[in-house]
């Protein structure tokens, strides 16, 4: 008892760390996240503030009106050269991999309808000589006015702003006409209006939309990620402050968020073992709508094989393929665990459940305090390693307690051996008995009890081999049997004897039934002989057997369900227990078919031939049928032919009857004359 509540003890302990443990990475992790993205918020306020980018935004927001100006003064077949350009790059490159990548999206309402928009993404976008990912380093195309020589200005410094901060794209938005005028990325986005373009519901311009209106110069609107179709539907979250110049409002900032750096903070830069997370522990951001913000780590270290498992858990094949195209589990795995839904609800607490692979996890959740976003942050680890050490604890306490019990058993057994052996020895002998050997004897010498115990079994054994037939014999003697033999037992009280179950049968009462043994063994009587009683009388059954004690030598039918009809000489007789105790039935049929058919054979004979034979002759014909085969046989005959005088006449004064009844005397007048000489 004192080494179990040790156990009990040193197990909680074990469990206990193994909560702390989570719950201390999940805090690391939650500050980590919130300091994050309070430096997000700063970098957004430092962008606004920056003189330098509040002079791009004056210069190239001028610049992009003026060129308006310049391309609505171009030439029409000048604009439409840049309309036809752009249209073959959305219609070739753009609009193609869009619907490849999300079909339920109408790629072709992302088409800017304004003409120097069209002229700008033809300059840098469908015309622009480098690839997608470095678009940004075209800092002045050929055609741009002055709009070209601004980006050229502003383009470099911007751009290594971007990188130097590690943002994936940066925004200058017009926030009087919300025309964004500038970014790094050059995305299809460039050049659209926030208010009136395809991309006004986007949370992007959510973000313009708050910044715009602020009258705070510090202010700074966060928004979460969502599909962006500029980015091929990508996740993407944004941070947007206002520009202010000497109090004057100049329009609008926005960064957008780099999903890897999130990543970054939430696996440990992928050391998630150095973190204290093993072989398979994580922690990940669950948004409002209940899907991830940070990436799965089984999905980072083996995405095929992730893929795999969660199309077994049920995800659509749809959001799987989504998964492989972006890379990402960010918006396509849905969240719905208990510790998911706490943490988003406010609650911080540690709980055992199954995740989103459908495997039992320890899981600490807690809110995290994010400005402008309500997400909840979940750290995991499965059960089976959480709590391993306190398994490995309990493996050796039961391996110390068996090797204890099997030493004890090994001594117990030692010392009981010679005490079990004897009494083995009767119970082996009693077993050899009871299966019907009663010539089986024990040879034990002792003179203990034991040696008493063995000689009344012998002497037991002796008698019942002198006053007791063995079961082999008895069965021996069914199976020899022509009669058709069935025992049945007692029905339940109060049932019909048809419900008799049957118990045993011989060789002949399965050919008679038709049915091997096995088929018949077990079944009520009723279901294989529908009725016992004479052809054309009414059917008796068992009762009656139990009425009388025994029925013997009656000609009765047995009526089978395959519908045959047996007649049979029915013998049956009660199996008592005592004085009125009733065991069972046995019923003895000896099948007539083959004796009904010989007797039916002989009338059909004599009532056929006795007329016109010797009864010599119709005796023959019953001792051997087969001489009736057509043929018969070859003999000497003496042929007897007669006239009747005078026949005619007397037949015309006779009626029809008359005259047969005078043919049929002379006929046996004459076959008796014959017969008797």
């Amino acid at each position: 008892m004192t080494g179990w509540q040790a156990y009990q003890r040193a197990e909680t302990s074990l469990r206990r760390a193994a909560v702390n443990q989570l719950a201390s990475i999940r805090g690391e992790r939650k500050r980590q996240i919130e300091a994050y993205f309070a430096g997000v918020r700063r970098d957004g306020s430092m962008f606004a503030e920056s003189h330098d980018v509040a002079a791009a935004m004056r210069e190239l927001k001028a610049a992009h009106r003026n060129f308006e100006a310049e391309v609505r003064a171009w030439p029409v077949d000048t604009r439409d050269r840049y309309r036809v350009e752009l249209e073959r790059y959305y219609e070739a490159a753009f609009v193609p991999r869009l619907r490849a990548l999300e079909p339920a999206r109408d790629a072709r309402r992302y088409l800017p309808a304004d003409g120097s928009t069209q002229v700008l993404q033809a300059l840098f976008i469908a015309a622009n000589p480098n690839p997608e990912a470095s678009r940004d380093r075209l800092d002045r195309p050929a055609g741009g006015g002055r709009y070209a020589q601004a980006h050229a200005q502003f383009n470099p410094f911007l751009r290594a702003m971007v990188r130097r901060f590690g943002y994936d794209d940066l925004f200058l938005i017009d926030h009087e006409d919300g025309r964004i005028v500038y970014t790094v990325a050059k995305k299809v986005d460039f050049g659209t209006s926030l208010l009136s373009g395809p991309y006004r519901n986007t949370r992007l311009s959510r973000a313009f939309r708050a910044a715009r209106s602020a009258v705070d110069a510090d202010f700074v609107q966060l928004v979460d990620f969502e599909s962006y179709a500029p980015s091929l539907g990508a996740p993407a979250a944004f941070v947007a402050a206002p520009i202010f110049e000497r109090g004057r409002r100049l329009g609008v900032v926005a960064l957008q968020l780099p999903l890897d750096r999130i990543d970054a903070v939430m696996t440990g830069d992928r050391r998630w073992q150095e973190g204290g997370l093993g072989q398979t522990g994580e922690t990940f951001l669950v948004g409002q709508d209940g899907r991830m913000r940070s990436d799965s780590r089984f999905f980072l270290e083996a995405p095929e094989s992730y893929l795999e498992m969660v199309a077994q858990t049920g995800v659509p094949a749809d959001v799987i393929q989504l998964m492989r195209t972006h890379r990402r589990t960010v918006l396509f795995q849905q969240i719905t665990s208990v510790a998911g839904q706490a943490a988003l609800a406010g609650r911080t607490g540690v709980v055992t459940q199954l995740d989103y692979r459908e495997q039992s996890v320890l899981a600490s959740y807690a809110p995290v305090d994010i400005p402008d976003l309500r997400w909840g942050l979940v750290a995991k680890l499965d059960t089976a390693e959480a709590f391993a050490p306190a398994a490995a604890l309990r493996r050796a306490l039961w391996a110390t307690a068996a090797a204890v019990a099997a030493l004890v058993a090994v001594v117990a057994l030692v010392l009981a051996r010679s005490l079990t052996a004897p009494i083995r020895r009767l119970i082996a002998a009693m077993s050899t008995l009871g299966h019907g050997d009663l010539g089986y004897r024990l040879t034990e010498r002792r003179r203990d009890e034991i040696g008493q115990i063995a000689t009344a079994f012998n002497r037991m054994a002796i008698e019942l081999q002198d006053t007791t037939v063995s079961r082999d014999h008895v069965t021996s003697i069914l199976d020899s049997m022509s009669d058709a033999v069935i025992v049945v037992r007692p029905p339940p009280e109060g049932a019909h004897w048809r419900d008799a179950v049957i118990v045993t049968v011989n060789p002949a009462a399965c050919t008679m039934l038709d049915r091997k043994e096995d088929a018949i063994v077990g079944q009520s009587i009723g279901n294989l002989i529908a009725a016992i009683g004479p052809a054309d009388g009414a059917p008796v059954w068992l009762e009656e057997v139990l009425q009388h004690g025994r029925i013997g030598g009656r000609e009765v039918v047995y009526k089978i369900h395959d519908g045959r009809e047996i007649p049979v000489l029915f013998s049956s007789a009660v199996i008592r227990r005592g004085a009125t105790a009733v065991d069972g039935i046995v019923c003895a049929a000896h099948d007539l078919t083959e004796l009904k058919a010989s007797q039916a054979r002989s009338v059909f004979i004599r009532e056929t031939f006795g007329r016109y034979v010797s009864d010599e002759v119709v005796a023959s014909l019953l001792s051997a049928p087969e001489r009736l085969r057509l043929g018969g046989e070859l003999r000497k005959v003496t042929v007897l032919m007669s006239d009747l005088r005078g026949f005619t006449a007397l037949a015309e004064r006779l009626t029809p009857e008359d005259a047969i009844r005078f043919l049929n005397g002379y006929l046996q007048t004459m076959v008796d004359l014959i017969l008797h000489y």
